[in-house]
């Protein structure tokens, strides 16, 4: 989904168990199913990262619900994080 919506290639996908991963001491953090985004300001983790990633989208719907989650108290878009 990311990658068709992402023309510019700024979004990158690779594993914790990944080399690349590894090499830069990346750990899954709470797990492994979390999404870990790396920006020049720093690392955003599940929902942080989610919302980052759709306001950055070519999709104006998806970039309008990326600064919708942004509404939300971090916690309570975590548990929806979670639950999905």
């Amino acid at each position: 989904w990311v990658h068709r919506r992402d023309p510019d290639g700024r979004f990158w996908f690779a594993s914790f168990d990944s080399q690349w991963a590894q090499a830069r001491g990346l750990r899954p953090d709470p797990g492994p199913d979390t999404l870990l985004l790396i920006t020049p300001a720093g690392r955003l983790v599940r929902s942080a990262a989610i919302a980052f990633i759709l306001s950055h989208s070519g999709a104006p719907t998806a970039r309008a619900l990326g600064w919708g989650v942004r509404l939300f108290p971090r916690a309570l878009a975590d548990f929806f994080y979670d639950w999905v």
